[in-house]
């Protein structure tokens, strides 16, 4: 995107790009998402520059249906890679007489 705002000589400005990119992986909207910003006056030859890709692919993986052993990895990597969904943490609690 910015290759081709660059090409046409629209200003432009990446919101988060360099906090972004820190953290590749899971994307959280807030922590690692990055924005393209553009003058009001050069929005619309922006938007139609960049139409392609607000376009959602048309063969997506995952339209296609998974198997037993697909089904499977996808539990393992749920348990072994819980970490990314958070855990209620018990507190340990100081011993009062003490």
């Amino acid at each position: 995107m910015v290759s081709i705002l660059q090409a046409y000589d629209i200003p432009h400005f990446i919101l988060n790009r360099g906090f972004g990119g820190l953290y590749p992986g899971m994307k959280v909207h807030l922590i690692n998402g990055q924005h393209v910003m553009v003058p009001a006056d050069r929005a619309s030859d922006a938007k139609d520059l960049l139409a392609v890709f607000r376009q959602p692919p048309t063969d997506f993986e995952a339209d296609i249906k998974l198997g037993f052993g697909d089904k499977l990895r996808v539990i393992a990597e749920l348990l072994i890679g819980g970490w990314c969904v958070p855990a209620k943490r018990r507190r340990v609690h100081e011993d009062e007489n003490s």
